[in-house]
């Protein structure tokens, strides 16, 4: 099979387009992918954490119907589609387990998408290693177990992108159908991407300008299939997001830095490390540079193998969230945080793999080992007991067994609270911090559990000191870099408060 070169603005060959089997490139993806699957599945068992809490609370117990037409309201306010993936998959099993089986199928199906939309554009080398980018970068491997719809979100992005380009090549009317349906699927599954579907729009309007109808009946058919969604937006409601992370320069520049060597809770100095970064910032750097050198040569052999093909539909793809994110939330709703920029890592994935390529031999070998490298040693601290969700499982399952039902028990913790209530499998009498010691019975026990960045939002100690009539009857740590969890158990004296603990 022929590889497209670099620069050049011609379509590829039917014979080039057609994917052989045989093709080592092709095999190495294919075991990527599986690799990027199992690795994934592997982490299926950590305890919910955040917004996943949520999404429990929205499929549990409830019919296909109910999911439909409940999940935009409440606290959620988002697309359905995810969670009816996720309310069909929990039906495999536990649902505190198997809601995340959507997240880690499509998010692994991204990595060979990314790799097709490669060979339309910067060539399969580029694809290949764009494609590895996704399958190791930390901030894709913890989306790609997420209970939530960022992972099913980019792989439909990246689907529509893919027809797309072959649709606007003149493969056929059915690549059309599928940008259609992915395009909507994407749009079903989170409001961020948005962003990314005007820009693919609008791209093929002009590109198809002297054969218009296509593409703008595409988009209208797209626009219909999402106009039934359209009166339950809610968007004002989700300014509670600009109470979690501020729209400040520090954050913006943070998040614009994690989506692709970052991790959602560490901070860059420790995933991908300072080293790390810099080196990636480097050597991306010098990719562009190669690139540009070439397109402004001073020969037209230099000048031919300059911009990789579709390079700026790609740039426009990687910016066209953190552009959008940046301006509504100025200018409406503050929606800013590093996940909602998550529709266009595989657009900024296959910018890097062309960067890369286009540094000149044999330098962009030792690039690429670089980069990747980076990227995998980032994905093994994500996967370590350290760095991996706060074990909100284990949590659960003590409270379960060292407590009656009778014995009122608080959590205190808003991103971890959800999930530890989601993963009770016993009957409890939930109480507030406030109300929890005058609930509890003579002789029986109050249990009480918090994170740290909670209590110190409320200023109050770690593990609140017993009143009178109660002693601390044990206190557990479940130790976790991303947020460490407390629980304390506390006995009460049976002859109430007058005794002492």
């Amino acid at each position: 099979m022929t590889a497209i070169t670099r620069g050049s603005s011609r379509r590829p060959s039917p014979r080039e387009s057609a994917l052989q089997l045989s093709d080592p490139t092709l095999i190495t993806v294919a075991v990527l992918t599986v690799l990027t699957l199992a690795l994934r599945f592997s982490q299926i068992h950590q305890g919910l954490y955040g917004d996943e809490g949520f999404t429990d609370g929205d499929i549990f117990g409830r019919s296909f119907g109910s999911v439909l037409s409940d999940v935009h309201s409440g606290g959620e306010n988002s697309p359905p589609l995810f969670f009816l993936l996720a309310w069909a998959t929990a039906k495999l099993g536990d649902p505190t387990v198997w809601i995340r089986l959507p997240s880690i199928i499509l998010g692994s199906a991204t990595v060979p998408v990314v790799y097709l939309i490669g060979r339309e554009t910067v060539g399969p080398r580029a694809g290949l290693v764009a494609g590895a980018v996704i399958a190791l970068s930390p901030f894709s491997f913890y989306y790609g177990v997420e209970a939530r719809p960022y992972a099913s979100m980019a792989f439909f992005v990246a689907v529509s992108t893919w027809a797309l380009l072959r649709a606007v090549a003149g493969s056929g009317a059915r690549w059309w159908a599928l940008y259609v349906v992915a395009a909507a699927a994407a749009a079903y599954c989170h409001y961020t991407c948005i962003f990314v579907l005007i820009v693919q729009s609008l791209w093929s309007l002009w590109v198809c300008r002297h054969r218009i109808w296509p593409p703008l009946i595409s988009a209208v058919v797209a626009v219909a299939l999402y106009i039934p969604w359209l009166p339950k937006l809610r968007g004002k409601e989700l300014g509670v997001i600009a109470a979690l992370e501020p729209l400040t320069a520090h954050n913006v520049i943070t998040d614009l830095l994690r989506p692709i060597a970052g991790y959602p809770y560490a901070p860059l100095g420790a995933i991908p490390t300072r080293l790390g970064l810099g080196l990636l910032i480097a050597l991306t750097v010098i990719g562009f540079a190669a690139c540009a050198a070439n397109a402004f040569g001073p020969t037209r052999v230099d000048r031919a193998r300059g911009w990789p093909r579709r390079f700026w539909l790609l740039f426009a793809l990687a910016l066209a969230t953190p552009v959008g994110m940046l301006v509504y939330s100025e200018a409406a709703t503050d929606l800013w945080l590093a996940r909602g920029l998550y529709a266009s890592v595989p657009a900024a994935a296959l910018l890097l793999g062309a960067l890369l390529v286009a540094i000149p031999k044999p330098a962009n070998i030792a690039a690429i080992v670089i980069v990747l490298g980076i990227l995998a040693v980032g994905a093994f601290r994500a996967a370590s007991p350290s760095w991996r969700r706060p074990p909100t499982r284990s949590l659960a399952a003590y409270v379960d067994r060292e407590t009656a039902p009778s014995d009122p028990f608080a959590v205190i913790s808003l991103f971890a609270g959800p999930g530890i209530d989601a993963q009770l499998r016993r009957s409890h009498r939930f109480a507030t911090l406030a109300n929890v010691w005058r609930l509890t019975t003579a002789g029986g026990k109050a249990v009480v559990a918090l994170d740290e960045l909670t209590a110190k939002a409320l200023h109050i100690p770690i593990m609140p000191p017993p009143p009178a009539g109660f002693h601390l009857l044990a206190h557990r740590r479940f130790q976790s870099a991303v947020m460490p969890l407390d629980v304390g158990v506390y006995r009460r004296s049976r002859c109430g408060h007058s005794c002492a603990g």
